[in-house]
């Protein structure tokens, strides 16, 4: 089990409408066209989509779903659960996903389980790629249920968790499927390792620091400063119970610096483009052997500790400019 925590409320599990407040996590219910890459600028593999067609000049692209994607329920993914899901969201989706599906001219079946979207004339290079992005929503769910609602009633989804307990405002835990269709993919390799996921909503970020002190969660990323020097358990770090690492996160164009002030400066002035926190693993992490979902790699200082408290130095793990952690 991996418990995290989110400062704040929800009354919607639909994930696909912009009315209410969703839960956090809901994108593990649901399989998209292709998945990115996090580390590689705007890149997309193949997840639902087996392959993908584009146009050289980016005027069309083409997805062909994989024979073996399945809902939930057993039901196969089709082209009709696609075309469905396009005009659906054009409809009553998201802001940003109706921008995205009003560059499109028309949308063609070009085989038994492909579809070719022709965007409009004046569209730009992303276009292709945030299509991507869809999701492949089942026709035969949907059909009978108010989709642009709110619910909190778990919906169909297809990806590699479902929802086993909610209540609204205060939890919501999705449960790994163990056939989970898409287990075996490359794209897929490395990540949902754990049986059970788990946020825990509280009312403002002071409480859930001192939840995570007490042991009442797992992981938590930490942005405030003061936070980080003063506020988590010096005993327990001490004891090894609450491990902090502090990591340095950036585009290529972020310069490495070895001092702590110069980096904080810059990454404030590259608001957008960096993003620096605190991994913190709780207490209960060590005792029942707990481990973040993949390997990730980061950039550090070389000289290890940035932060300073009554002439301590505060814990850094690093070796060389590499930081990593399973």
């Amino acid at each position: 089990t991996l418990r995290q925590a989110v400062a704040g409320t929800f009354d919607n599990l639909h994930r696909y409408t912009f009315r209410g407040t969703a839960a956090l996590g809901l994108n593990l219910m649901h399989d998209t066209l292709c998945a990115r890459a996090w580390d590689e600028p705007f890149t997309l593999y193949g997840l639902a989509a087996e392959m993908l067609r584009v146009a050289e000049d980016r005027s069309a692209i083409e997805f062909t779903l994989r024979e073996n994607a399945r809902f939930h329920d057993g039901a196969p993914m089709t082209i009709a659960d696609l075309r469905w899901t396009c005009d659906i969201l054009l409809q009553e989706g998201a802001p940003g996903t109706r921008s995205a599906l009003r560059r499109v001219d028309r949308i063609e079946e070009t085989g038994p389980r492909s579809l070719r979207f022709t965007f409009k004339s004046g569209m730009d290079r992303e276009s292709p790629l945030l299509l991507g992005l869809l999701p492949v929503l089942p026709k035969h769910y949907w059909q009978s249920r108010p989709f642009g609602q709110t619910t909190l009633v778990p919906p169909l989804g297809s990806g590699p968790y479902q929802i086993v307990e909610s209540e609204a405002g205060r939890r919501v835990a999705y449960a790994r499927i163990a056939d989970y269709w898409g287990r075996d993919l490359a794209v897929n390799r490395g990540h949902y390792n754990f049986d059970r996921v788990q946020f825990d909503y509280f009312r403002d970020d002071s409480v859930a620091l001192e939840a995570f002190n007490a042991g009442d969660y797992d992981f938590r990323t930490e942005v405030n400063v003061a936070n980080w020097a003063l506020r988590y358990d010096a005993a327990k770090i001490r004891r090894g119970e609450i491990v902090r690492e502090q990591l340095a996160l950036g585009r290529r164009g972020i310069e490495r610096r070895n001092d702590h002030h110069a980096v904080r400066t810059q990454l404030l002035g590259a608001l957008g483009q960096a993003h620096a926190f605190a991994r913190v693993l709780g207490p209960r992490a060590d005792q029942h052997g707990h481990a973040p979902a993949r390997r990730a790699h980061h950039r550090l200082d070389d000289r290890g500790p940035l932060l300073r408290r009554d002439g301590e130095e505060l814990p850094c793990a690093a070796k060389g400019n590499q930081a990593s952690y399973t």
